[in-house]
């Protein structure tokens, strides 16, 4: 049983073993010779309405912990530290200005990234259904014709902080 979000819970070799149970004689060999296994934690925390207070905010995780289901994670974290510094720099004299401004500039797209990586992780983990039949012909789909199931995401691809927010270098 999962109790919190603790990253170092001790796993079941057994469990573990029988997981992988009839793969390749390589892999059984491979576990056999593991002495102790972790779980991997991946929690889903809904999203934030609000990142700063005062002079302090929240950037990367802190502000919007995701999924690994869109790959997202590190760049969204960048394009804050980005997005945090133009805001900085350019409301230099009133520091809560300027993170009031960087939180009404990334806080939506943030959450709508956060949203498609939750939506991707129930995608890729859909049990087997009509449902699932139907996601398997929009992947194949999207195979043969990317831009008509893909360009929901423009708005997390197409977003280019750096020209849209420049910083002077000193």
């Amino acid at each position: 049983k999962w109790l919190g979000h603790d990253w170092k819970l001790e796993g079941s070799l057994s469990q573990m073993r029988n997981c992988f149970k009839g793969s390749d004689s390589r892999i059984q060999i491979l576990l056999n010779n593991c002495h102790k296994c972790y779980l991997w934690g991946i929690f889903d925390i809904p999203p934030l309405d609000n990142w700063t207070d005062g002079h302090v905010t929240l950037i990367g995780d802190a502000a919007h912990p995701m999924l690994p289901f869109l790959a997202q994670g590190a760049s969204v974290a960048m394009e804050d530290a980005w997005t945090l510094t133009h805001y900085l720099n350019k409301y230099n004299k009133n520091i809560e200005l300027g993170l009031k401004k960087y939180q009404e500039t990334r806080l939506p797209t943030a959450n709508l990234i956060q949203k498609y990586s939750k939506e991707n992780a129930d995608l890729y983990h859909m049990n087997p259904s009509f449902k699932k039949w139907i996601r398997d012909l929009k992947f194949t789909i999207a195979t043969k014709y990317p831009a008509l199931l893909n360009h929901k995401f423009d708005k997390v691809f197409g977003n280019n902080v750096v020209s849209k927010y420049p910083i002077e270098f000193i």
